[in-house]
């Protein structure tokens, strides 16, 4: 039995599902949410199906070549921080 047929669908697992699943997928929640999401996933396909297209962009990006930030966004960062910092 799915969570969608005759038993109701808690939404606000799903929701939660979307809040925390960076989170999850970097093992950075503790084991009872964590196994809380994975029962609710193992349950819910479109959840499931979120967090498995996360996982797949996350890592098609960690894949990518490293890029250099163009100096203008890296003196523009420095000056922020100066001016967070009182400097400037």
């Amino acid at each position: 039995m799915t969570e969608n047929s005759s038993k109701a669908h808690d939404h606000s697992r799903c929701r939660q599902v979307r809040d925390e699943a960076s989170e999850y997928l970097e093992e950075g929640l503790p084991a009872e949410r964590r196994d809380l999401l994975r029962t609710h996933m193992a349950r819910c396909a479109p959840c499931l199906a979120f967090v498995d297209s996360l996982r797949s962009t996350l890592d098609l990006i960690r894949g990518l070549p490293p890029q250099k930030a163009p100096p203008s966004l890296h003196r523009a960062v420095q000056q922020h921080t100066q001016l967070d910092n009182g400097k400037a």
